[in-house]
């Protein structure tokens, strides 16, 4: 998450955002709905 980028100047590593906010992934993309290639249903009862 691209939150995560913003964290790294806490452990010195400022040099690292740009890279970071490159590959970073924003969280309203996470919002939207997901797909998966599979799922399981298992009924209890």
């Amino acid at each position: 998450l691209c939150s995560s980028c913003d964290l790294l100047g806490q452990f010195n590593l400022l040099q690292l955002e740009p890279v970071c906010r490159g590959c970073c992934q924003e969280e309203a993309q996470f919002e939207t709905k997901k797909l998966y290639a599979g799922a399981i249903l298992e009924v209890c009862g």
